[in-house]
C-alpha cells in the first residue's frame, strides 16, 4: 500500500513543479502528486509515496518539517503523514451516561493563562509557547491575504493547520460555554418576583463570557453534524443546520425551562486583530410562560502579530424579559471618568472584565431601536430597580447580594445520554486522534473530512440545478 502525505497551506500562486522541485532537493522520492482546492486562496499537495523507499520514517517526517517554500522563508509546510484513507475506520463508541471529559480545564482558563490589572482596558493572554505557534500562521495570512484582512474579511471558511486546533467543535464548545444555565435558570424559575427572576437570567448569560476565552480554534462543524449530552438536569441537543453561513441551531430542556436559538459564529481578520462573536438570540422560556432573551457580545483578539496578545470586549449586553417589560441593560469595562482632564489625569479604577448594569423597565425608560434591534436606555439614573456590579471572570452582584462566585472544580460535569447518534461530534476522525494526542493523523484526517465536505457540496449543488 502506497502512502499519501499532505502539503497543505500552499497559495494557489506556486506551481506544482516547485514542489517538486522542493521534493528532489529534498531527496523525497514521490510516484506522483495532485493538487486539490481547499478554498478560494490554498490549496494541498497530495503526493503519493513508494514505502518500499522509506526505511526510516522518523527521518522522513523530519525532511518534511524542515522543507520550506520561497514565498515565505519562515513558514513551513504543515505535512501529515497516514496510509490511504481507510473508509472501514470505526471509532469507540461511548458507553450510555458515562462522563465526557477534556483535555484542558477550560472552565479555569482564565486564571491559568491570562493576566489582568486595575485600569487595563485588556485582559492579556501570557501562555507565550502558544503564542509564538499561533503567529507564524497569522504571519502568513497576512502576508497571502493581506488586501482581503484590512477589509476586514470572515476567516470562518478558511482550512487552518491541526496545531491550532481545540479538540472540541464549535457544538461541543456551546455547550460548554452554556454549562451554568441549568444552574441558574432552575434557580430562576423558584423565583416569581421577575425582577429577581431576571437576575438569575443575566447570571447565567454573563457566566458564558469567562467561559470564551481559550486561543485554540474549534472544528467547524460539517452540515448535519450533531452533538447532545447531559448537563445537571438539562439535555442539550445541537445540530449543524447550513454550511454556508455556519449556523447551528440549539435546544435545551431543563426540568422547569426550554433554551432555544441559533448561533452563526464570525471571525473576521484586521490586521492585528480579531472580531469574533455570533449572530443569533438565546431565547428562554420558562413553563409559567415567562420569556427571556439575550444576544451575543463580539470580542476582540488583539496582538495577533505583534504586541500583547489580549481579549477585550466592549459595549453592551441586554438581557430582556419581554413578558414583564424588564431589560438589564449591561456595560462591559466602562469608563466612569468625565471631562478631558479627569481622563488624562487619573487611571480606571476596574480590571477590564468589570461590567456594571441596571435592571430598568422597557416601557417607561427605554427605546426601542428597531435597525439594531436594541433598547437604547433613556436614563440610567431612573427607574433603576436593581444594580449590577462585578468581574465576569470572578463574581457577579446585584445591590450588594452575591449570586455568582468563580470555585474551581466547581464547573458541572459533562454526560453522554442514553443514546448517540451517528451524527455526534464524538465520531469525527480528525477531532479523535488530536484528543489523543495523534497530530498528524488528525491533519490528514482533517483534509480527508474537508474534501468529503467539498463532495457533499457539488451533489446538493447539482441537484438543485
Amino acid at each position: 500500500m502506497s502512502i499519501l502525505l499532505h502539503i497543505v497551506g500552499i497559495p494557489k500562486n506556486v506551481k506544482k513543479e516547485e514542489v517538486d522541485r522542493i521534493l528532489n532537493e529534498a531527496q523525497i522520492p514521490f510516484l506522483s502528486n495532485k493538487i486539490i482546492n481547499l478554498d478560494d486562496i490554498l490549496i494541498d499537495f497530495e503526493i503519493e509515496l513508494d514505502p518500499s523507499t522509506i526505511t526510516n520514517k522518523e527521518e522522513l517526517i523530519n525532511k518534511i518539517n524542515s522543507l520550506k517554500l520561497h514565498y515565505h522563508l519562515n513558514q513551513k509546510i504543515y505535512s501529515f503523514y497516514i496510509n490511504k484513507y481507510d473508509s472501514s475506520l470505526i471509532l469507540p463508541k461511548p458507553e450510555p451516561n458515562s462522563e465526557i471529559k477534556y483535555l484542558y480545564d477550560y472552565d479555569n482558563l482564565m486564571n491559568i493563562d491570562y493576566a489582568k490589572e486595575i485600569g487595563s482596558d485588556e485582559i492579556i493572554y501570557i501562555n507565550k509557547e502558544f503564542i509564538e505557534k499561533q503567529r507564524n500562521l497569522f504571519s502568513y495570512f497576512i502576508k497571502k491575504i493581506g488586501s482581503n484582512i484590512l477589509q476586514g474579511k470572515n476567516i470562518m471558511n478558511i482550512s487552518l493547520p491541526i496545531f491550532i486546533f481545540d479538540p472540541r467543535s464549535l457544538l461541543e464548545m456551546w455547550v460548554w460555554q452554556n454549562g451554568y444555565c441549568d444552574e441558574f435558570l432552575e434557580k430562576a424559575f423558584l423565583e416569581k418576583d421577575p425582577i429577581e427572576r431576571l437576575k438569575y437570567a443575566t447570571t447565567y448569560a454573563l457566566t458564558k463570557m469567562h467561559l470564551c476565552v481559550a486561543q485554540q480554534k474549534p472544528f467547524n462543524p460539517i452540515l448535519g453534524e450533531t452533538f447532545q449530552c447531559k448537563l445537571g438536569n438539562s439535555l442539550f441537543y445541537l445540530e449543524q443546520t447550513s454550511h454556508h453561513p455556519p449556523q447551528t441551531n440549539f435546544y435545551v430542556i431543563g426540568k422547569n425551562y426550554k433554551l432555544f436559538g441559533y448561533n452563526e459564529p464570525e471571525a473576521n481578520a484586521r490586521a492585528n486583530s480579531f472580531k469574533i462573536g455570533a449572530k443569533g438570540r438565546t431565547v428562554i422560556q420558562f413553563n409559567d410562560g415567562v420569556r427571556i432573551y439575550f444576544d451575543n457580545c463580539p470580542m476582540m483578539l488583539k496582538g495577533t502579530i505583534i504586541g500583547n496578545r489580549s481579549i477585550d470586549f466592549t459595549g453592551n449586553i441586554q438581557i430582556v424579559n419581554d413578558t414583564n417589560n424588564l431589560v438589564c441593560d449591561i456595560l462591559i469595562n466602562p469608563d466612569f471618568r468625565t471631562g478631558f482632564f479627569g481622563k488624562f489625569f487619573s487611571k480606571k479604577e476596574t480590571f477590564p472584565d468589570y461590567v456594571n448594569g441596571i435592571i430598568t423597565s422597557t416601557k417607561t425608560n427605554a427605546r426601542y431601536n428597531k435597525i439594531k434591534k436594541f433598547y437604547e436606555i433613556i436614563d440610567r439614573n431612573k427607574d433603576v430597580y436593581s444594580k449590577l456590579e462585578g468581574d465576569f471572570s470572578s463574581d457577579i452582584n446585584f445591590d450588594g447580594k452575591n449570586f455568582w462566585k468563580f470555585q474551581e472544580g466547581k464547573f458541572p460535569k459533562m454526560f453522554r445520554q442514553s443514546f448517540t447518534l451517528p451524527s455526534d461530534s464524538c465520531f469525527r476522525e480528525d477531532e479523535y486522534f488530536l484528543y489523543n494526542k495523534e497530530e498528524d493523523i488528525a491533519g490528514a484526517y482533517k483534509n480527508v473530512m474537508e474534501e468529503r465536505q467539498r463532495r457533499d457540496r457539488k451533489l446538493r449543488a447539482n441537484y438543485k440545478k
